[in-house]
């Protein structure tokens, strides 16, 4: 005998709840798809090359801030793309978790991008980053970092992930183990009077003893 036509269909909860796992399913995979995607981020890594370490980077821009206060009151050193991703490397808080980390200038900010692993894939984890200075614990003006927006591949994360990325990672960009690792820096470090992410750098404007700030100087 065959079966009444009625019988044969779902019942209302069942297809409502296929339905249902049919669209986390494909929302699954377009998200896991966009994660695993790699963020275009442009050009790699340029500017000026001050050196392969933290110690002949700050060799180098002594140099430079040393020769222009001799000659004026003000000066304003930067530190390119390529030092960045130096120092970057030399304060990586995890190397294991944030791979071959790169720091780039993007519309007046710090974008660090590393290769992270989650669970059997490797993922482009890519922060954008605003530098501000602060006042440090120590009364000495400081270089303080806010991230903006954390995304994996094209995917964009939360803000409390952000948040939670900040504590970790703030102290790459203090540059407090810069400016001490030199003896002119560590002596211009009181006479800091400003930081900008301008054109495709990182500037640092400092005061000759006995001068007036010039807070506008970093542009």
């Amino acid at each position: 005998m065959a079966v009444p036509p009625r019988s044969r269909r779902l019942p209302r909860g069942c297809l409502v709840l296929l339905i249902a796992a049919a669209l986390v399913a494909v929302t699954c995979g377009v998200l896991g798809t966009v994660a695993l995607s790699t963020p275009n981020l442009g050009d790699p890594p340029g500017g000026t090359d001050h050196g392969e370490s933290e110690q002949a980077i700050a060799a180098g821009i002594a140099a430079e801030l040393a020769g222009q206060l001799l000659v004026r009151a003000h000066g304003v050193v930067e530190l390119s793309e390529h030092d960045l991703t130096v120092l970057i490397h030399e304060n990586n808080p995890n190397p294991t978790r944030y791979r071959d980390p790169q720091a780039r200038v993007r519309d007046g900010l710090v974008v660090v991008d590393a290769h992270t692993p989650v669970g059997p894939f490797t993922v482009d984890a890519v922060a954008r980053i605003a530098l501000s200075l602060t006042s440090g614990g120590d009364g000495l003006p400081q270089v303080s970092a806010d991230f903006r927006s954390v995304q994996v591949g094209g995917l964009g994360l939360p803000d409390f992930a952000a948040r939670a990325l900040q504590d970790r990672i703030q102290h790459v960009f203090d540059l407090q183990n810069l400016l001490s690792s030199d003896n002119v820096l560590r002596l211009a470090r009181g006479a800091l009077d400003c930081v900008a992410v301008a054109g495709d750098a990182v500037r640092l404007g400092f005061h000759r003893p006995g001068v007036a700030q010039a807070p506008q100087d970093c542009g």
